[in-house]
């Protein structure tokens, strides 16, 4: 089998990951995230450089919603079209906007660290890469100092 085959059938990793829920004691260990495969990055790729552009940062609820699942993986928040665009639904923003802040932002850290997009990793990546980066990438994606971080 090809290397370009075995990428084209690879799958994220699927493994979740519960969250503790001390702020909202009825969710405890009901809300999961998972790693966010590359259509979700792109996502949030997306989200932080449109929140970059009009000199805000993503925020914590964008990436609950972009990585909240159920027990089985299913997102909650999100959807995609028939052309396989992911997309969240904007009344799930609005409703996300008013749940306990803390609770939101417990999601959105386990989310970013699962999905390698806390400082850490990035520091970790950048520290093991034999490369060096420009400001901007080749591929249009925004570099590290493009897409914030919750923390």
């Amino acid at each position: 089998m090809s290397a370009k085959d075995l990428l084209l059938d690879a799958v994220a990793y699927d493994g979740l990951t519960p969250v503790d829920m001390p702020f909202l004691p009825a969710l405890d260990k009901k809300v999961f995230v998972r790693v966010l495969n590359a259509g979700e990055r792109h996502l949030y790729a997306i989200t932080a450089l449109s929140a970059r552009t009009e000199g805000q940062v993503i925020s914590d609820y964008e990436i609950a919603a972009m990585s909240a699942c159920e027990a089985d993986g299913t997102p909650m928040f999100h959807k995609r079209d028939a052309s396989g665009r992911i997309s969240i639904d904007g009344e799930s923003i609005n409703k996300l906007r008013l749940v306990d802040g803390r609770a939101i932002h417990a999601i959105a850290l386990k989310a970013v660290e699962v999905s390698g997009l806390d400082i850490d990793a990035k520091a970790d990546a950048k520290k093991n890469s034999s490369s060096t980066r420009s400001d901007e990438s080749s591929s249009g994606l925004p570099s590290d100092s493009d897409v914030p971080s919750t923390s």
